[in-house]
C-alpha cells in the first residue's frame, strides 16, 4: 500500500491550478507555457512537503511532475506547447 505521505502531494493539484492562473495573469504568459509553469509549481510544492515531512526529494519530483501534468491535464498541455 501506497504511504499516505506519498499521496499528500497530489492534494494540491487545486493550488497548482490557482498558482498556474495567478502567474499566468502577473507574468502575462502565452497559454502555450503553462503546462512547464505548472510543472515547476507542482514541483517545488511537493519540494517544500518532502523538507516538512522528511520524505525523499526524488519521489518529492516525481509526485510533482505527476501533480503539475494532472493540474494542466497531459494531452491539452503537449498540443498547446507544440502547436505554434
Amino acid at each position: 500500500m501506497t504511504d499516505l505521505k506519498e499521496l499528500v502531494g497530489l492534494l494540491g493539484i487545486p493550488v497548482i491550478i490557482a498558482l498556474v492562473k495567478a502567474t499566468e495573469m502577473v507574468l502575462q504568459l502565452e497559454r502555450r507555457w503553462l503546462p512547464m509553469v505548472a510543472i515547476v509549481w507542482g514541483i517545488a510544492l511537493n519540494l517544500g512537503l518532502a523538507y516538512i515531512l522528511a520524505t525523499p526529494y526524488a519521489a518529492a519530483v516525481v509526485w510533482g511532475v505527476i501533480a503539475g501534468l494532472s493540474a494542466v491535464g497531459l494531452f491539452s498541455g503537449t498540443r498547446a506547447t507544440l502547436r505554434r
